[in-house]
This record gives structure tokens, C-alpha cells and sequence, in this order.
């Protein structure tokens, strides 16, 4: 109808806006900016068209000139709120935050008591990092208009940022304000899930099914949550048909099956390499291996490095990877450190004090991440995070410095094409591993991580069990506790009749996992009152002290522990652990040879229980390990985080040689 208006009266300029805002709203910004154009050419100060036209130069990416065609607009009518939080949206694009925020803040007192602007300022400082207030801004919105399912939903999203548990309150309100939409299960799941309710999360998962079958994200949550193996990978499998370049359920899928050996190392890289191949077009491909960088000799000049993680927070990660950074020689590194996921936590503020740089990319997308990246001109560039949860591969696959690797978060290969390097050392990467992965191998010359030995720790307070039962225990997320484990643990307890098992995981406490493990134990002949449940307590302190209840602690297979077998030795337990073929079940040995304690290490599952049995029978050894290993940790590699600096430094140093060559 507008275009007949146009046909029959040429230049209308209401029909001209009106057609302008047809194409805005679906998705062709060129064409509505030269109907704009048209209509302010018949009626200049038309407040329309020079507002909108704004908003259309504000997608097509001129951001000089929507901020001139928005202060146009607000000159004429300067009590629009819409015009200042559109100009809000630009200021945030060029990087003035705070002329930003100060539009926000006007378009919100001009709309005081419009429920929709406040949603839109909520949603503008969710994505601006400004989590509590845009949790404010959500409830001010749902004070207005208290039934709002989209504000509900989007008030648990940012909730479940926060790590608040109202979250939970908030989606089961979504849920009933919209019961038809399926996204609200998937969130409401979601947060079960990261209280460790996973039967619930499961429920909630299959409900959004029931409305939505082709749901990707609900199949891979689904996947997330469900106790078996085989379970999670068919779930994985589903979302992947449902949407092949859903990566995230195809990183999923690499993860489980490599953890838990479903596939071998080589079939693990094949998988990989298909990543890249469902995610970048064969232009992109070619684009990114064909860049080039311009290096300089570093010689007196600090090594520009950049980080990208999705860990610089409270996680298992940032626990090795923040003693690290703190340590590395800032007269020859300079430190760029790339947010990847959305953390408010006060690890996330200490990460943030310790960079020369920090630089979110949360909300840009891969290509428009590598572009900024090159900006910074980085020389090397880490990657923590892989296929795990939050990754962007997508970065490194654009090729966003000259020397790209990963390490420390992930247990194998990423299979990118520009991914120079995967960091290890002599015996998690050893050299007959090379075929495991699409990188190249760099080996440290001692352990490839380093403890920060917490000073907050509380002391070992150890002593045998009264009644002389051997309390063998794992920590470990019991998503690795499967059935080769604990068919090896089971001969260890056969062999050891007055042994209990304690096994404490933010998972324990679910009735189908424990029904898994139990029934599993029990067709080896361990008996369900053998085996002790323990869910999570108030504080860390008090975690670290359950150590104390535990005598010797038993190492997952095929994928081993990580930051748990740290912490147990720590509080100095004993710990025994299985050298494996791959590089994620090696981690645990490279620890307890750094340790000094190859003696603990076993070559085979017969080693592995008589290694259990002979510390369990050796009392004198256990009082003498409690009492001295957490000055030998304090002392030695495993916490020798400027050790570790120094090497890395050399190494990267090595890698931008190379790349230069």
C-alpha cells in the first residue's frame, strides 16, 4: 500500500518513512536509508525519517553518520525518548560508554512509566556487561507490567548471570505467564542443572520438546544432563541434525566422546578437523590461511600477548591460569586479556586489574573479534577454553595473530587448520602423541601447569578411621566416574574388605547418578552400604576439609583429574593414578612425577590396585605424606608458578620467531 502511494504521488515522504520502517523491521537497512533520504528530501526537518534513518545508519555500520542524523532528531524534539536510547545504541558501537549510559538514563527518565523502554535499556546493559543494573532495569519493567513473559524470562537470564538463585523463582514465572513457549524450560533446566539438579533439568528439557521437537538447544542441554554416555552423545547426535552448524552440540559431542574413550585419539581428530569445516565457508578458509602480519624483532620491545578465555572468573581454569599471568615478566610482556563469556565474580575483577589491556568480546561476533584482535596487533594468542563449554574457536579459525595456540583448558586436539600449537610437556605430550592432534606439540621442559597452593586452605587434620576401615575417595565430577573406573575401583575394594568408597560431587546427591553407580558397584560385589554419597557444602574451607575423611584418593580412567587431584594433594592425600595413551589420561601422572611420587603412578589396572592395596596397608607412609606433602608441593614444580612464567615466556618468544620466519 505504500508503494502505491509512492507510485501514485512520487516522494510522499509519510509513505516513504512508513516504507522505510517496513524495512528496518525486516532486515534491508539499505533500502530503508534511501527511503529516508527520499522523505527528508521533500520535508528536511522531518523528525521521522531523520530518527530512523539514525537507527538504519546504525545497522548499515556508519556510525558518524546515524549519531549526526540522531542529534538531528533530538535537536528537533528533544523530549523523544526512543531518539536517546537509539543514540545510546550507537555511542555503545563507537566505544563512549559513558555518553552511553548518560542517553540511557535520559530515555528512561523521559519514559518513566513506559514498561517497553525500560525492557530496552534492561537489555542494552544486560549486553553491555551491567548485569545488577539491568536487573533493576527488569524489575522496574515487570513493576509496570507484572505479567510480562518476555521481561520474565529475560530477568532470569540475567539472574542466572548473577549466579542469584531467584533465578529459579523467575524462569517457573516465565513458565507460567507463557507455558507455550519452550525456551522457558530450557532456561528454568539450565539452572537446575548448575545446582546439580539434573533430573529435574532433564524434565524440563524433555517438556520443551514436547512443544518445540526441533529444539537444537534443548537436545544438547538434554545431552548435558543425562547420567549415561550413550544418552548424551544420541542427544548430541539429534541437535546436530536438527542444525548441522550448531558447533556447540558438535564440541559437546567431541568432549564426551573423548573423556570417555568412545572414540580413539585418531578418530578424536578427525571429529575436530570437522568443526571448522561446518562453521567457516571455503572463503573464509582461504582468507584466513592466507594473512599475513607484519613482525617485529622483540629484541628490547615487549611480546604483545592476548588471551582468550571464557574463564576469567570463578572456575577451574582461572585457578591455574590467573598464578600464571601474575608471574609473567611484564617488562617483556605486555597483556591483553579477551572476556569471551560474561563473569561478575570478584576472580573476573582480579583478572581484570591484572591485564594491560582487557577487551570484551562477549558480544561480537567471531569475525568481528579476529578484526579487533588484528587492531591490537597481538603477537601470540592463547586459547583456554577449546571445545568446552563457551569456546569460540571461531576467533583463532579467522586467524587472528601470527602465532596462535592453545593451552590449559582443553585435553585434546581444537582440529583448526590455524591453530599453530597445543602446549604440554614430556608426558602428557609426549612425541608418539603427534598423530593425536592437528597441532604442533610444544613441550615444556617441566610440568605444563602450576598450583597457586591456596594459603586459605585449612591445615591437614587427618587421622585413621576408629573402626580401621580404608576410606578410598574421588572428588571428580562424576560424569568421568564410568564403568571402566569403577570396575577397576571395585577390584581395589574386593581386595581391601574393609574399604569404603566416598565419593562427593555437586552430582552426588542425584538419585539416578547414584542409582548408575551403585548398580554398577554392585554387579562387581560391592554392596550399596560400601558407598557414601556427599553433596556440596557451605564454603570451600569446608570442602578442602572432607579431604580429611578420605585416606588414599583414586584417580578417574580414562580421563583423569585435574584441579581435584591438586587440591587432594594438597590437603595431602595419597593419591594413585593410571598412566594412560592419551593426553587426558596423563595429567595426573605428570603431576605425581613433578611431585617426586612416580610411585604412585601405575602402568596397568593390576598395577593400579596393588598400588591402592600396598598404601593402604603402609600407615607409617599415609601419617608421613599428610604431615610433609604440602610443603613439598609449596616447594617444588607444582607450585612454582615463576618457573612456569619463564617458560612460557621462552616459549612464546620461540613461537613468534617462528612465525616470522
Amino acid at each position: 500500500m505504500y508503494r502505491a502511494a509512492l507510485g501514485a504521488v512520487p516522494g510522499h515522504p509519510d509513505a516513504a518513512c512508513s516504507l522505510g520502517l517496513i524495512a528496518i523491521q525486516v532486515g534491508q537497512p539499505a533500502i530503508a536509508n534511501t527511503l529516508f533520504d527520499l522523505a527528508l528530501q521533500q520535508r528536511p526537518n522531518f523528525v521521522a525519517a531523520l530518527a530512523n534513518d539514525g537507527v538504519a545508519l546504525n545497522l548499515l555500520g556508519h556510525y558518524s553518520l546515524a549519531l549526526y542524523r540522531l542529534r538531528q532528531a533530538l535537536a528537533l524534539s528533544p523530549q523523544d525518548a526512543n531518539n536517546y536510547f537509539n543514540l545510546s545504541e550507537v555511542l555503545a558501537k563507537i566505544g563512549e560508554g559513558a555518553a552511553a549510559e548518560d542517553s540511557r538514563n535520559r530515555a528512561v527518565a523521559l519514559a518513566l512509566n513506559n514498561p517497553e523502554m525500560h525492557f530496552r535499556v534492561a537489555s542494552a546493559r544486560h549486553l553491555a556487561g551491567q548485569a545488577t543494573a539491568a536487573r533493576n532495569d527488569y524489575r522496574r519493567t515487570l513493576a509496570l507490567s507484572p505479567a510480562g513473559p518476555e521481561a520474565l524470562a529475560a530477568l532470569g537470564n540475567v539472574e542466572a548471570d548473577l549466579g542469584l538463585p531467584a533465578a529459579r523463582t523467575t524462569y517457573r514465572r516465565a513458565i507460567h505467564a507463557a507455558p507455550g513457549i519452550a525456551a522457558n524450560y530450557v532456561n528454568a533446566g539450565s539452572v537446575e542443572q548448575s545446582a546439580g539438579r539434573t533430573g529435574k533439568a532433564a524434565t524440563l528439557y524433555r517438556l520443551a520438546l514436547c512443544l518445540e521437537p526441533g529444539l537444537a538447544a534443548a537436545w544438547l542441554n538434554l545431552g548435558n544432563a543425562l547420567p549415561t554416555t550413550t544418552g548424551a552423545l544420541a542427544c548430541f547426535a539429534r541437535s546436530l541434525h536438527v542444525q548441522p552448524w550448531r558447533n556447540r552440540a558438535r564440541s559437546s559431542f567431541l568432549y564426551t566422546a573423548s573423556v570417555t574413550r568412545t572414540v580413539t585419539p585418531d578418530a578424536e581428530r578427525a571429529l575436530a578437523c570437522e568443526w571448522e569445516r561446518h562453521w567457516l565457508t571455503a572463503t573464509e578458509r582461504a582468507e584466513a590461511g592466507s594473512r599475513r602480519f607484519a613482525i617485529v624483532s622483540h629484541l628490547g620491545d615487549r611480546l604483545q600477548l592476548g588471551v582468550v578465555s571464557a574463564e576469567f572468573g570463578q572456575h577451574a581454569v582461572a585457578y591455574f591460569l590467573e598464578p600464571l599471568l601474575a608471574a609473567m615478566d611484564r617488562q617483556r610482556i605486555r597483556l591483553t586479556l579477551y572476556p569471551i563469556s560474561v563473569r561478575h565474580d570478584h576472580i573476573a575483577g582480579r583478572f581484570c586489574r591484572l591485564a594491560d589491556h582487557w577487551h570484551p568480546l562477549w558480544d561480537k561476533s567471531d569475525a568481528e573479534a579476529s578484526d579487533e584482535i588484528r587492531k591490537d596487533r597481538i603477537d601470540v594468542l592463547i586459547d583456554t577454553t577449546s571445545h568446552t563449554s563457551g569456546g569460540r574457536l571461531g576467533i583463532f579459525a579467522h586467524r587472528s595473530a601470527p602465532a596462535q595456540c592453545h593451552y590449559l583448558g582443553y585435553h585434546g586436539t581444537s582440529g583448526l587448520t590455524e591453530m599453530d600449537y597445543f602446549v604440554g610437556d614430556d608426558i602428557i605430550t609426549p612425541p608418539e602423541f603427534a598423530g593425536h592432534f592437528s597441532e604442533q606439540l610444544w613441550r615444556l621442559p617441566r610440568l605444563w601447569i602450576a598450583y597457586s597452593g591456596p594459603a586459605a586452605a585449612p591445615a591437614p587434620a587427618w587421622t585413621p578411621a576408629e573402626d580401621g576401615r580404608i576410606r578410598l575417595g574421588s572428588f571428580n565430577n562424576l560424569k568421568k566416574v564410568g564403568r571402566e573406573t569403577l570396575s577397576v575401583w571395585a577390584e581395589a575394594m574386593l581386595a581391601l574388605p574393609a574399604s569404603v568408597l566416598i565419593l562427593k560431587d555437586r552430582f552426588a546427591q542425584d538419585p539416578e547418578v547414584q542409582a548408575r553407580i551403585a548398580g554398577l558397584l554392585e554387579l562387581k560385589g560391592i554392596s550399596g552400604d560400601r558407598i557414601r554419597f556427599l553433596g556440596p557444602v557451605a564454603s570451600w574451607a569446608e570442602h578442602m576439609s572432607v579431604y580429611d575423611t578420605v585416606d588414599i584418593a583414586l584417580d578417574t580412567l580414562p580421563f583423569n583429574s585435574g584441579t581435584t587431584a591438586f587440591d587432594a594433594l594438597w590437603m595431602g592425600v595419597p593419591l594413585v593414578a593410571l598412566k594412560g595413551d592419551w593426553m587426558g589420561a596423563r595429567m595426573t601422572a605428570s603431576m605425581l612425577h613433578a611431585l617426586d611420587r612416580p610411585g604412585w603412578v601405575a602402568e596397568d589396572k593390576g598395577d593400579y590396585v596393588a598400588k591402592i592395596v600396598a598404601l593402604a596397608e603402609d600407615v607409617d607412609l599415609r601419617h608421613q605424606v599428610r604431615i610433609g606433602q604440602r610443603s613439598a608441593m609449596r616447594d617444588g614444580m607444582l607450585c612454582d608458578a615463576t618457573g612456569l612464567a619463564r617458560a612460557m615466556e621462552k616459549a612464546f618468544m620461540a613461537m613468534i620467531e617462528a612465525a616470522a620466519r
